[in-house]
């Protein structure tokens, strides 16, 4: 809660014009970002049919950065995975795995996928 209060009233003093989701999105992204030098380990659960993942898929294709492809629709393994990690198996959702091992993040949302990694990586 106090990383919101925060972040709204940089919002408020930076750049009130600016449409508060979005300013908040690149806020977080900027923050939760890899540190330079850094690796994390990626992996994208998806489905090949799904047009959210397709335009995740896009963004992949034009940016050189490392990512696993987990197909949850031809791996059982992979949809259980993202079951027991988020309750539900929606897809796309990007797994952020810090290089040394601090976290492990789930982030669901094509547009926020496409825009942390392009943002990031691109």
């Amino acid at each position: 809660m106090d990383c919101l209060l925060r972040a709204d009233t940089e919002h408020l003093a930076r750049a009130p014009a600016v449409d508060w989701a979005e300013y908040y999105a690149a806020l977080f992204l900027e923050h939760l970002a890899p540190a330079s030098g850094q690796t994390d380990t990626l992996a994208l659960y998806y489905m090949p049919y799904c047009p959210f993942c397709v335009m995740v898929l896009g963004v992949i294709d034009g940016l050189n950065v490392d990512i696993a492809m987990r197909d949850t629709s031809t791996n059982s393994q992979h949809r259980d995975d993202l079951i027991a990690a988020r309750g539900r198996g929606t897809v796309p959702v990007l797994r952020i795995t810090a290089a040394d091992g601090s976290y492990d993040r789930w982030m669901p949302e094509s547009r926020d996928i496409a825009r942390y990694l392009q943002e990031t990586y691109g």
